[in-house]
């Protein structure tokens, strides 16, 4: 499964569009990152400052491209704006989520959210050896997360992190969440 060219291309405008607004709005001089499609499992972006790359998930656009196009590029090429600010400024990479990154994402129109919602076959990421937790939430739903996440939630909660359920928004705090009893393969 793979995204075809004409939405490789959308993509790449998607992308072009969003760095010559930043570069307006903000005078960055941020150069058109290179990009790729090769992250898996349920990450459905990323970008990486120290190249000025950002990669994404095939299957996450492959299934839900129009969305993906929508949010998940232009979250992704807020985060080369920030680190690119930060080092025009000559200051510290601020939080990847903090304050000038969600104006950013407001100056590209796109709700500042840190996470997608994006419904993700168990079945494919089982074939990609991926483990999953369960987390339950006061709303009563139960979300998959992966190891990755998993990890991000317990190291944050130990150091004063909060994280928030995907369906309500209520926060994951000891006692209205359940840590993960069972994997959804072994």
């Amino acid at each position: 499964m793979n995204i075809n060219k004409e939405q490789k291309d959308k993509v790449e405008a998607k992308i072009f569009q969003s760095v010559d607004i930043l570069n307006q709005q903000y005078d960055l001089n941020l150069k058109y990152p290179d990009f790729d499609f090769r992250l898996k499992g349920g990450v459905a972006g990323v970008a990486r400052s120290g190249f000025m790359d950002v990669s994404f998930n095939d299957y996450i656009f492959y299934h839900h491209f129009e969305d993906a196009l929508k949010e998940v590029v232009p979250h992704e090429v807020a985060h080369l704006g920030v680190f690119q600010k930060s080092k025009n400024e000559n200051r510290n990479y601020p939080p990847g989520h903090g304050a000038l990154w969600k104006l950013m994402m407001s100056t590209l129109n796109v709700a500042p959210k840190t996470y997608h919602h994006f419904e993700i076959d168990k079945s494919f990421i089982i074939e990609k050896n991926i483990k999953l937790y369960e987390y339950e939430c006061l709303c009563q739903n139960k979300k998959p997360y992966s190891e990755a996440q998993y990890k991000r939630i317990e190291n944050g909660v130990k150091f004063g992190r909060l994280f928030s359920c995907v369906s309500c928004g209520h926060i994951l705090i000891d006692g209205k969440r359940k840590l993960p009893e069972r994997l959804f393969h072994e």
